[in-house]
């Protein structure tokens, strides 16, 4: 997966794997995600769509969502890209510059998937 915002647009990167919300399987079947299902992750900040990744290589409780990722906004405003920065604020940054914890997301399945 492009790790950074200039490879996210380069079409060999785009081909070998979509981006993916990596959530816990024990997480997936309490909201009945299953793994490439698309599914919504939301805040007060924003809303994207994205497919999940069940594994169990990632702790209960919290999902991840790797950064890189271009906007690209629907007519409701919901990234499809998924993109990090749609949930973000940089007030919410500390003076290292790095996220603190604690932000609040929401994940639930996308309609018709």
């Amino acid at each position: 997966m492009p790790t950074s915002p200039g490879n996210a647009n380069i079409p060999w990167f785009q081909k070998r794997e979509r981006p993916a919300v990596w959530i816990h399987s024990q997480d997936a079947l309490e909201r009945r995600v299953e793994d490439g299902q698309e599914v919504f992750v939301f805040n007060d900040r924003g809303r994207i769509k994205i497919r999940a990744h069940v594994t169990d290589d990632i702790m209960p409780g919290t999902v991840c969502l790797l950064q890189g990722q271009w906007p690209c906004l629907d007519v409701d405003g919901t990234d499809m890209a998924g993109s990090a920065n749609v949930l973000t604020s940089r007030a919410h940054l500390d003076r290292t510059d790095r996220a603190k914890p604690g932000l609040t997301n929401q994940l639930y399945p996308g309609a018709g998937a």
